[in-house]
């Protein structure tokens, strides 16, 4: 790959996620534990973020209160509190926005780079003839005669 594209680096396509969502993951606060903790286990299985991974079927519904007055009085009670952490849950979901676009344009661009060896018309050994011969760096000029 390096004499084909000297200038392409595919280590930022397979880093760059991880250190893009542990700078988001920093500011993650304690608002999904706080909200987790105020729904009764009977709405768990309705609201859990990840319900959508199985089609066509519930989680089996825990029953921990049956008084759900209490438990939304429990939520008003903490308004203000939750308030604060959703403002930051915003943060996340921002920053996350600008990690996977990020993540998003540097694919694009790795695609870009190589597109020219992916639809090229050269035969296979020509392209290979070009990666045995000379290294070329592309940002210094060659001499002409």
């Amino acid at each position: 790959m390096r004499k084909l594209q000297p200038d392409l680096v595919l280590s930022s396509v397979y880093e760059g996620p991880e250190v893009l969502f542990s700078q988001e993951q920093r500011i993650q606060g304690p608002y999904p534990v706080v909200v987790n903790e105020l729904l009764p286990a009977q709405l768990q299985s309705q609201f859990s973020q990840l319900r959508g991974y199985v089609q066509g079927a519930e989680a089996p519904v825990l029953v921990d209160d049956t008084d759900l007055a209490k438990a939304v009085e429990a939520v008003r009670a903490r308004r203000i509190e939750l308030l604060g952490l959703a403002r930051n849950e915003a943060a996340v979901a921002t920053g996350r926005w600008y990690a996977l676009t990020r993540i998003s344009d540097d694919l694009r661009t790795t695609l870009e780079e190589l597109e020219r060896w992916d639809r090229s018309t050269l035969p296979l050994e020509k392209q290979l003839e070009e990666c045995r011969g000379p290294r070329t760096d592309p940002s210094k000029p060659t001499a002409s005669k």
